[in-house]
């Protein structure tokens, strides 16, 4: 769950975009793969993630992460906002998932795939985000990327369901009254468990237990984490004030990047000194004063 299992490749399970389609047939390649021992270098898993897990869980429990997540977070919660791809009777409400820069990058990956993969430095990042024709998955009137289970990408959410999942994480493990988590398993969730520079990501994170810190909340929300996607939607709770934040948009904006558009990171520091303000106003100072 801290993207150290080794297995972050896309391109070592699947020749063609359209292989991505067949879930079961993606957890079981990942599962007949060599495993590698965890080190302390994560190595982010971006879209071979939620195979890895939907794989364990449909193990453990005998159903995939579809619907788990329908039976223990959307109905626990009491919210129709979120989903693992689109079912027939959402997908009215679902926005368009992908304009041009889908395949503005598929286009640059293949031109500049022989730099990257010949640089260790690059090459696990070209592996792990990119395959040819993965902008095909999200086009046309019916995208097939709907019709399939990849967590680690195809999350239908509404803001308001995303809000909802991550009030619980940010109070305990309980939102309104619904309990998805006991405090010793939502405290354990939101632990640091890895700090080194991400080889995908070539960034220094903060790993949980697949969560990322939140970036953009600022210095004075050192426990807030939650996850960002690219296309600009995310979400992350601040245990240390009780907050909630869930943010969707309906295209993906000329500043994408791995970790979500540049608009979620400009709204992060705003929401949570809002929220830092209504706090201290309610309840005197969050912190002793300096003087």
């Amino acid at each position: 769950m801290t993207h150290r299992a080794g297995l972050y490749s896309v391109q070592a399970v699947a020749d063609r975009a359209e292989d991505l389609l067949d879930h079961l047939a993606m957890e079981e390649k990942l599962a007949a793969r060599s495993v590698h021992a965890p080190t302390t270098r994560s190595a982010y898993h971006a879209i071979t993630y939620g195979w890895l897990i939907s794989g364990l869980v449909r193990r453990v429990t005998g159903s995939g992460l579809g619907d788990l997540v329908h039976s223990e977070l959307a109905e626990t919660l009491g919210t129709d906002g979120l989903h693992i791809g689109a079912p027939a009777d959402i997908q009215q409400r679902v926005a368009a998932p992908v304009g041009s820069a889908l395949r503005h990058f598929g286009s640059a990956a293949r031109v500049l795939a022989p730099l990257w993969t010949r640089a260790a430095a690059t090459r696990a990042s070209y592996e792990a985000l990119h395959l040819p024709g993965f902008h095909r998955l999200f086009e046309g009137p019916e995208p097939p990327i709907w019709t399939t289970e990849m967590p680690a990408v195809n999350g239908t959410f509404s803001a308001d369901g995303l809000a909802r999942l991550y009030g619980a994480l940010a109070n305990g493990g309980t939102d309104g009254g619904a309990t998805l988590l006991s405090p010793e398993a939502t405290h354990e969730l939101g632990r640091v468990h890895v700090r080194t520079a991400d080889a995908v990501l070539g960034l220094r994170m903060r790993w949980r237990l697949g969560y990322h810190q939140a970036f953009g909340a600022g210095g004075g929300s050192p426990r807030a984490f939650g996850h960002y996607g690219y296309g600009g939607s995310g979400g992350w709770a601040d245990p240390t004030l009780g907050l909630s934040v869930g943010f969707v948009t309906n295209r993906i904006g000329s500043m994408s990047t791995p970790l979500g558009d540049l608009t979620l990171y400009r709204l992060n520091r705003i929401v949570r000194e809002c929220a830092a303000r209504a706090s201290a106003d309610s309840f005197g100072p969050l912190w002793p004063s300096a003087g």
